[in-house]
């Protein structure tokens, strides 16, 4: 049986007609019950009729974006083009994923993040929490005991652990304080400079497992 229909309520965005969902039956793991509306998609390609994902109303995802597993995605969020959020993936506040970024894993997105390109953001275990106000056009993943970084287009990696030192394909090896200002003296041009210092200072914060 399917999980959801599209209404006959649509929207124009971008030139694309997106659909109003509705749900079809309950969906205990988000709390939702059977006849409560979602959020705005363009075919039923965008998100999965498996599994308890889902589209919150105010969302968009059109193109050939997909939705699937237990990902969700909340108000506010575009996702479009290639992108996809799945596993157990969180994406809420203004957040757009596009191009043929992915969201993964237990990965939680949020602050009106751009994620883009092929920039693949990946939990581990039990799932980063990346406050990400910036933009990200880099691979992100997370691991029992550390965040990995990294910057294709510049050649550039960052690895980061609560018990060692910040370390870089660059030769930089120092702390928190230290790493901030090897960015701002070296890295200033880069957009995703701001991203960079405050996802490890969330992480390195985090308390230790």
């Amino acid at each position: 049986m399917k999980k959801y229909e599209l209404t006959k309520k649509s929207i124009t965005f971008e030139g694309r007609t997106l659909f109003q969902i509705k749900s079809l039956r309950s969906i205990p793991e988000i709390a939702l019950r059977k006849g409560a509306l979602g959020g705005y998609i363009e075919s039923e390609k965008n998100l999965s009729q498996e599994g308890p994902c889902w589209v919150f109303k105010n969302a968009y995802v059109m193109d050939d974006a997909v939705v699937k597993e237990d990902a969700r995605v909340y108000a506010y969020c575009i996702i479009k083009d290639q992108a996809v959020i799945c596993g157990n993936a969180f994406v809420y506040e203004g957040v757009w994923v596009y191009d043929q970024a992915v969201v993964e894993w237990n990965s939680v997105v949020y602050e009106n993040a751009r994620i883009f390109g092929k920039a693949v953001i990946s939990g581990g275990e039990d799932g980063p929490r990346i406050v990400a106000s910036s933009y990200i056009n880099f691979n992100v993943s997370y691991g029992h005991d550390y965040l990995f970084m990294v910057l294709p287009y510049d050649y550039l990696c960052f690895s980061f652990s609560q018990v060692g030192p910040i370390c870089g394909s660059d030769g930089f090896c120092g702390n928190l304080d230290e790493f901030k200002i090897h960015l701002e003296t070296n890295y200033d041009y880069l957009r995703e400079k701001d991203t960079l210092i405050v996802s490890a200072t969330h992480y390195l914060n985090l308390p230790q497992r």
